[in-house]
């Protein structure tokens, strides 16, 4: 769960409902407390998702803001309650309370929530004071708390195919700095044969700062690289 900063709310909450004299976001929040109630059906929400989506993968420069996976273009991007609607109806269409998820992560927290549960947009929040990496073999997410524990339970962290994510990740990277690596060693080869692991090393960290934001399961992909 990489720290992420949150944009300001966007207009399409802030703004004044052309029917109202309340912003959408009080609006739609109104409406919904009356749909948890079972008074009405009257409520909207799917015309603002494209809207929401759009300024929460500014966030987290199209991630997952909880298992980091980086979405491609025909991935489906689900909206995440943090606090859930049903339960936390008053804070439905909080901007504050709002994230862009994968589908698995969703469907796993689903409804539930806990105290301790960190948000990744937290002023506090700090990958390394939290999580930490059983080792470079395992792709397993282990957590320096009982708040980092919760998020790991809950969102499933750790999920089979989730590490196996990863480890594909690293073997997708890997093969790409071997390949880098064969062109740099022909184009500097004497340079290779008197410094290879220095020159290595600085071909490996380069790479990947200049692609990290590209790259799904990015704390871990700095882990296993040692990358600063």
């Amino acid at each position: 769960m990489r720290k992420i900063t949150l944009t300001p709310t966007p207009s399409c909450l802030s703004d004044k409902y052309k029917k109202t004299n309340k912003t959408v976001q009080e609006d739609r929040t109104e409406r919904w407390i009356i749909k948890t109630q079972k008074k009405s059906n009257n409520w909207d929400w799917y015309e603002l998702r494209n809207c929401l989506v759009v300024k929460l993968l500014e966030a987290t420069q199209k991630h997952c803001a909880f298992c980091d996976k980086k979405f491609r273009e025909d991935d489906l991007v689900q909206i995440e309650h943090f606090k859930p609607k049903v339960k936390y109806p008053k804070e439905a269409f909080e901007w504050s309370n709002l994230y862009a998820i994968c589908p698995k992560c969703n469907s796993n927290k689903n409804k539930k929530y806990h105290e301790y549960l960190l948000k990744p947009d937290a002023d506090n929040y700090q990958f390394n004071d939290n999580y930490e990496y059983k080792d470079r073999l395992s792709f397993e997410l282990n957590s320096k708390n009982e708040k980092a524990d919760k998020n790991i339970e809950l969102y499933k962290l750790n999920r089979a195919e989730l590490k196996k994510a990863r480890k594909a990740e690293i073997k997708r990277l890997d093969d790409k700095i071997t390949d880098l690596e064969k062109i740099n060693y022909l184009e500097t080869i004497n340079l290779f044969l008197s410094n290879k692991p220095k020159q290595k090393n600085n071909l490996v960290s380069n790479f990947i700062n200049k692609n990290i934001n590209l790259l799904s399961y990015r704390n871990f992909i700095l882990y296993y690289y040692n990358v600063n």
